[in-house]
């Protein structure tokens, strides 16, 4: 199993909508030179469903080679690779496609999209309420204790998603970080 993080530039968390494509496009490049040099098939996995959204639509037009499967929508299509023998695939999936895949020698790259960082929507309201009301009840800055477990889960997940690569014993592949930190 080898593990690749390739160079990439410190996301902007702005609402700038062009920021927010060129990191998408420099994902996009990422994935698609990697996935040029993997002949089996890739799992990109994300812990929300609207970030590996961002990167579909590109991916599809630009790596018009492979079958591009949204796993949380194309149940059909996922199904047809299931059955089916060929590897030009790319499945994008949240939630369950990073656990209990078993397709041994089938695939060969995951591409894990969640970083291994701070919880970055802190400022959100909804989290900034939750944060504030602990504190009221226990005195207890509960920011930290959150990020440590978003850190833990981050890490429990990608072991995970690592062992849909390694389903018998002379299967290998690359798990690749697709995040703007190391």
């Amino acid at each position: 199993l080898s593990i690749y993080v390739p160079p990439m530039r410190k996301y902007s968390y702005s609402n700038n909508i062009n920021a927010k494509n060129e990191y998408n496009n420099e994902r996009i490049k990422h994935l698609v030179d990697t996935i040029r040099k993997n002949p089996l098939t890739t799992l990109v996995l994300s812990n929300n469903i609207e970030d590996y959204k961002s990167v579909i639509y590109g991916m599809k037009k630009t790596l018009k080679s492979h079958t591009h499967v949204d796993y949380n929508r194309d149940a059909s299509m996922f199904q047809t690779f299931e059955k089916g023998t060929s590897n030009k695939y790319v499945i994008y999936g949240a939630e369950k496609l990073w656990t209990g895949l078993n397709m041994p020698g089938r695939i060969g790259m995951v591409v894990i999209m969640k970083p291994f960082n701070k919880f970055r929507q802190i400022e959100d309201p909804y989290y900034t309420s939750i944060f504030r009301n602990m504190y009221e009840e226990t005195g207890k800055n509960s920011v930290e204790m959150f990020n440590s477990l978003y850190r833990y889960n981050t890490c429990r997940d990608t072991i995970q998603a690592s062992g849909r690569i390694m389903r018998k014993e002379d299967d290998s592949g690359v798990v690749m970080f697709l995040s703007d930190n190391k």
